[in-house]
C-alpha cells in the first residue's frame, strides 16, 4: 500500500546550504507509515499528480504553519500575503484524489483545507469564541484523557456515535490535543460534523458520501506521545484505503 502526502513549506534564512526554503512531510506521518509497513509519497510538483494518483491508495492532507488566504472563501486577503500559497497546489491534488474516489484524511490545517475545498469557510478561534486576545489554543488544560499531566495543551470534545471518531475512542466524551488559531466557520454542506469542543469549535468532520475524514487536532502526535488509542485512526484509514483499492 502507498499513501500520498501533501508537502509543507518552511521558509529558511539562506545563510547556508541547508537553511534555504524547504518542502517537507511531517515526520510523525513518516514514522507511522513505517510502523504500519505503508509507503509514503510526497507530492512536490504539479507534474507528479497523475502518476501519484494512479499508484497511491489514499491521501494525507497535513497541518501547516501557513494559513489559507481568506480570499479562497470570500474573505479579505492577508496583508502581507503568505510567502508561498500552499493551498493553490493542495486543491489541485485534492481534486485529483476526489475524482479518483480515493480516501483522504485531513489533520489540523488539513481539516481546514478540506472544508474550504468543498465550499466551507474559516475564522480565527478568537472570533468564533468572541475573545479579544488571540490565542493559539482554546484551553489551557494539560491533562490527557487518562488524567495524566502532559506538556501540551488539551481540551475535551463531544463525539457523535456512528462516526470515524467514535470508532476509535468508543466514547462520546474524550480529551484531545489542541494546536490551532483558526477553525471551521461555515461547514461545507457535504460534511457531517462528528465532534465538537465544549465551546462549539468543529473538531471533526466526515464526508456524507465519500471516504473523506478530518480532525482539527493532531492524532499523528499519538505516535510520539506513546498513545496507542489514537493510532487506530491510521490503522482504520489504511484499512479503508485497502478496502477502497479492492473495490475499484
Amino acid at each position: 500500500m502507498n499513501i500520498a502526502v501533501l508537502p509543507r513549506f518552511t521558509q529558511g534564512t539562506f545563510e547556508g546550504i541547508w537553511t534555504g526554503n524547504r518542502y517537507t512531510s511531517p515526520g510523525n506521518l513518516t514514522e507511522i507509515c513505517r510502523e504500519f509497513g505503508v509507503g509514503l509519497t510526497l507530492i512536490l510538483t504539479p507534474y507528479d499528480f497523475e502518476r501519484v494518483v494512479s499508484v497511491c491508495d489514499g491521501l494525507f492532507v497535513p497541518g501547516s504553519p501557513m494559513n489559507i488566504d481568506p480570499t479562497y472563501y470570500g474573505g479579505e486577503p492577508f496583508d502581507p500575503p503568505n510567502v508561498f500559497d500552499e493551498y493553490a497546489q493542495d486543491r489541485l491534488v485534492i481534486d485529483a484524489f476526489v475524482k479518483a474516489d480515493k480516501p483522504i484524511f485531513g489533520l489540523c490545517g488539513g481539516h481546514q483545507t478540506l472544508n474550504v475545498f468543498f465550499g466551507g469557510s474559516l475564522k480565527k478561534v478568537k472570533e468564533l469564541r468572541g475573545e479579544r486576545e488571540d490565542t493559539h489554543a482554546h484551553t489551557e488544560e494539560r491533562i490527557d484523557r487518562f488524567g495524566n499531566p502532559v506538556n501540551y495543551k488539551t481540551h475535551p470534545i463531544t463525539v457523535e456515535k456512528d462516526s470515524f471518531v467514535y470508532d476509535v475512542f468508543g466514547a462520546t466524551e474524550v480529551v484531545v490535543n489542541t494546536y490551532h488559531g483558526w477553525a471551521l466557520d461555515r461547514v461545507a454542506p457535504c460534511f457531517r460534523v462528528v465532534a465538537k469542543s465544549v465551546d462549539g469549535i468543529v473538531e471533526a468532520i466526515e464526508h456524507k458520501e465519500k471516504k473523506i475524514f478530518s480532525t482539527q487536532w493532531h492524532p499523528e502526535l499519538a505516535n510520539r506521545m506513546g498513545d496507542p488509542v489514537e493510532m487506530r485512526f491510521f490503522e482504520n484509514f489504511f484499512r479503508c484505503c485497502a478496502d477502497s483499492s479492492k473495490t475499484r
